[in-house]
């Protein structure tokens, strides 16, 4: 299907086709994926809608969702930061678009700082009035125990945002 990936594996020779864990489009892979726990996760869409899923090389497991949500992915990367898979969904629990984190048992969606329904968190993109905002998977970084990312306030405003783990803050510009 367009948009989605099937996997094959590699015995050193040939490739053989993997069938996809349910009757899903497939696999969104843009980027090599991380192994975590001795298994690959990927990001995959299922035929309940995107879900993480793990592969140990034989066998793959479909993560559940957490309750009420339904998640579509932003981006392609994870950051793995304090024993965690991070990355990018939206909705995320308090609108626009979010952060989750993996820790390889379940998907947990983390609150933004600011509620809000309308284009803002951790967008990839947003052209607004007089706003162009662009903000890649690599711009997710690592830095003294914190997960730094760029950040789109409710009012368009661009901000740096800091990742304990636990909550995001958010961190003001040095003109503001």
């Amino acid at each position: 299907t367009t948009g989605y990936t099937k996997l094959a594996r590699l015995n050193g020779n040939s490739l053989t086709s993997m069938p996809n864990p349910d009757g899903g489009r497939g696999f969104f892979v843009l980027a090599p994926p991380p192994q975590y726990n001795n298994e690959l996760v990927l990001k995959y869409q299922s035929e309940n809608g995107a879900r993480l899923v793990t592969f140990n090389g034989i066998n793959f497991n479909i993560v559940p969702n957490p309750p009420a949500s339904t998640l579509s992915f932003v981006g392609s990367n994870f950051v793995q930061f304090n024993n965690l898979l991070c990355f990018k969904v939206t909705p995320s629990p308090t609108g626009g678009f979010g952060l989750a984190t993996f820790d390889g048992q379940k998907v947990t969606l983390v609150n933004n700082p600011e509620p809000s329904t309308s284009a803002n968190g951790y967008a990839t993109s947003y052209y607004g009035t007089n706003i162009k905002y662009q903000a890649h998977d690599a711009e997710m970084i690592v830095y003294k125990n914190a997960l730094y990312a760029p950040y789109l306030t409710q009012s368009g405003k661009g901000r740096l945002s800091k990742f304990d783990g636990s909550a995001i803050t958010l961190i003001n510009n040095a003109d503001d």
